[in-house]
């Protein structure tokens, strides 16, 4: 089974969401193989070739679990999400048959004992903190219970006693599966991290540049809206200005035609550049409150004020160099 088939560790915390169907399916793949293991030292000691261990318990553990691993499948594929209980369910199971499986070819003594420590690792692995200790706790009561069945005669079901040959060859070989399905499934769970590090380096990466971008049209977008009110509150100053001094080359013209007297026009120059300073004023402030990063416009309300007043500024910008011909009652 290639390192991808493995499936891929998932975000979260793994006590929360439990086991998915992916996992429990590779479960079920890897509970195939180990019964494939099973039949086959079962057929090892049918024909001989290893003496001491019980040939039809190991059949019927490999029956057994055949069985349930054909039911464990469909429940993966069609049943309902799995719960948080189902990985310890799991693991009591392949805890259970080793226990079985070992029982039937010896014993503590056979070189497959330390196959409790496989299970934990691999619920290291694809589980949380909590299903390990628990799984850890399972293959201890296991092979607590393995140690007593062996040490009683009446309980002892088989002998592990090949040939010095066999023996060694078959710790050899035990050694060397424990070793190199725990750097498997260690060197897999280090490229999971490594991956998942990565992914959420990337992920992190892309917030920032798309919070970049929104503060950037952030910006943009509040860079309108000055540049928008700017314009808005210098238009009206800048055509007050202007049709002010349209206005006062109008009162010259009239001047030299002798349309008018000296003191009127004199009288709405005077007005006019009156005007003009206000409203050069009211942009100084627009474009000093710019700067200083406040509102365009600061709104001030007096206590009182004189409807003479509000008239006369209101002749003034619409009627401007023109103070002698038109007359405010109030």
């Amino acid at each position: 089974m290639s390192p991808s088939e493995l499936p891929a560790l998932e975000s979260g915390d793994p006590e929360e969401i439990g086991f998915s169907r992916a996992r429990l399916r590779w479960l079920v793949k890897l509970r195939w193989v180990a019964m494939s293991g099973v039949f086959l030292a079962g057929l090892t000691t049918l024909f001989g070739v290893v003496e001491g261990p019980s040939a039809p318990v190991l059949f019927g553990v490999a029956n057994v679990g055949v069985l349930a691993n054909l039911w464990l499948d469909r429940s993966a594929r069609r049943g309902p999400v799995p719960s948080r209980a189902a990985p310890l369910a799991h693991a009591a199971l392949d805890l259970a048959l080793l226990t079985t499986v070992l029982w039937a070819l010896g014993g503590v003594e056979t070189p497959f004992f330390g196959f409790y420590l496989f299970h934990v690792v691999l619920m290291a692995t694809l589980g949380g903190p909590r299903a390990t200790v628990l799984t850890a706790l399972l293959a201890l009561g296991f092979a607590v219970l393995l140690a007593v069945l062996d040490a009683s005669p009446y309980t002892r079901i088989a002998t592990w006693n090949p040939s010095p040959a066999m023996d060694v060859a078959t710790r050899a070989l035990g050694f060397v599966m424990l070793l190199g399905v725990i750097t498997y499934l260690v060197a897999h769970a280090a490229r999971e991290l490594r991956d998942r590090e990565r992914a959420l380096s990337l992920a992190r990466e892309k917030r920032a540049h798309e919070e970049r971008r929104l503060l950037v049209a952030e910006r943009l977008a509040s860079l309108g809206r000055v540049s928008q009110g700017v314009a808005h509150e210098l238009n009206t100053p800048l055509a007050t200005i202007r049709t002010l001094a349209s206005d006062m080359l109008e009162a010259i013209v009239s001047l030299r035609e002798g349309r008018s007297s000296f003191d009127e026009v004199m009288d709405d120059l005077e007005e006019s550049a009156s005007i003009i300073r206000d409203e050069t004023q009211r942009m100084g402030r627009v474009t000093q409150s710019l700067l200083k990063g406040g509102d365009l416009v600061e709104v001030r309300v007096r206590p009182e004020v004189s409807l003479r007043e509000v008239a006369e500024r209101a002749r003034s910008l619409v009627l401007a160099g023109r103070r002698s011909r038109v007359m405010v009652i109030i």
